[in-house]
């Protein structure tokens, strides 16, 4: 499954915010791939807030996830 592929094959008419975030020492070498799919939702004019992180595959920065729900 690549969350790139599906946007390109799919017209979508709404989508919600997206909150998009990936260690930069990502473990599975995810950065690439999830910087690409916030970049093709921005593309498409949706509304993302991409977050690259110093840490690892799984951690977050709680204080700007907690913000971006809020909004």
């Amino acid at each position: 499954n690549s969350p790139v592929e599906v946007l390109k094959n799919k017209t979508f008419k709404r989508l919600p915010k997206f909150y998009i975030s990936c260690g930069k020492k990502d473990e599975w070498d995810c950065m690439e791939g999830s910087k690409a799919f916030a970049d093709s939702l921005k593309g498409l004019g949706h509304k993302v807030h991409w977050k690259p992180i110093e840490g690892g595959h799984c951690d977050l920065d709680y204080p700007s996830l907690a913000r971006f729900l809020i909004e």
